[in-house]
């Protein structure tokens, strides 16, 4: 999953996955593996054993 922030120069903390939480929509959370920040310096890549469901509603929360 590819995460964009608004501006240029991420967030400090956007690479640890503690501040990411990941939610089904009246489900459970969904582990997230990893953040890793891409050359350009507001997209991060988000890894993890996602089965994301057709139709699926979620919600990815960012905590800094």
């Amino acid at each position: 999953m590819t995460v964009i922030f608004s501006d240029p120069g991420a967030p400090a903390g956007a690479t640890n996955i503690a501040n990411y939480e990941l939610k089904a929509v009246g489900g459970s959370v969904i582990l997230i593996q990893s953040a890793v920040l891409l050359p350009e310096d507001k997209t991060v890549q988000v890894s993890g054993a996602f089965n994301f469901q057709v139709n699926g509603k979620y919600q990815l929360t960012f905590r800094n």
